[in-house]
């Protein structure tokens, strides 16, 4: 009932639902697809039909200024077979991050102690500044070059009443995000996007969770690491918080246990017929 902030699409047949697809406002000018699923249907494929509604929909919608839709998101395991071989094999197959990326995150849910410890000497956790943010901007260029900063946009946040917080806040929901910086000795590890929206709002609490973005590896413990997390995950009241660790690489080469792999696909919609196109080639899906 609010097409503003979320999108529903659905194959059904008397009234029975065989494939559903939905898609939420989740950053200012971001649209995320999710919860992709669908169920046998003789010779169908009502998983193909919705994502095809979905395009159609996505292509039509960008064009509009009042859409706020520069982007789309999706967020799936690797091994999922259908959506690597959709969004992934064309993010592959195209080549070109700045028109449609893929990053590799680690998930895991870090329990939140009762008591929250002081950082060490020398470590500081503030909001982030714009050197920070540069910081940022220029290790993610290096290491991906792709489209995550110009989703977030932490250079933007701030915009009054037409900020996404108030739109969302307007319908009665929850969304916002901060974003803050660990630095040791002036010099910055790590950034943290603090998501925040209403509970189950979205699969994975992709928009409840903190994402962190490990900047400078070297001589970053995970316990310092995991104190600043304690002090920013006190914002949900919960008893855990789910991270999202970028990149996957530095748990990976900590020995940090975490739970499994994500992909974060980001296309730019501009290149919406592109990839249509490559849907339409690879798997032999019709628009007309």
């Amino acid at each position: 009932e609010n097409p503003g902030i979320a999108r529903h699409i659905t194959y059904e047949k008397s009234g029975r639902i065989y494939g559903h697809m939905s898609a939420l406002r989740a950053y200012e000018r971001s649209w995320l697809i999710q919860h992709h699923a669908a169920r046998p249907m003789e010779s169908r494929l009502p998983g193909f039909a919705v994502l095809k509604l979905m395009m159609i929909f996505l292509n039509g919608m960008y064009q509009l200024t009042s859409a706020c839709m520069d982007y789309v998101i999706c967020c799936y395991r690797p091994e999922n077979k259908f959506p690597d071989r959709v969004f992934g094999g064309f993010s592959r197959d195209f080549n070109n991050p700045q028109a449609c990326s893929l990053d590799l995150f680690a998930y895991l849910i870090l329990p939140l102690k009762t008591s929250v410890d002081d950082l060490p000497q020398e470590w500081f956790l503030g909001e982030a500044s714009p050197q920070d943010l540069w910081a940022l901007g220029q290790f993610y260029k290096h290491k991906s070059g792709g489209l995550l900063m110009k989703v977030l946009r932490p250079e933007n946040s701030d915009l009054g009443n037409n900020s996404l917080e108030d739109v969302y806040e307007r319908l009665g929901f929850l969304r916002k995000w901060r974003t803050y910086s660990l630095t040791y000795n002036g010099k910055v590890k790590a950034i943290f996007i603090v998501n925040q929206s209403d509970l189950a709002i979205n699969m994975s609490n992709l928009l409840n969770c903190i994402k962190v973005l490990v900047v400078d590896p070297v001589g970053l413990p995970f316990d310092v690491l995991s104190i600043a997390i304690t002090q920013l995950g006190k914002v949900y009241n919960l008893n855990e918080v789910t991270l999202f660790i970028y990149p996957a690489s530095f748990v990976e080469t900590t020995g940090i246990s975490f739970e499994k792999h994500y992909q974060l696909w980001i296309l730019n919609v501009r290149y919406s017929n592109q990839f249509m196109e490559y849907v339409q080639k690879k798997f032999r899906v019709k628009y007309e």
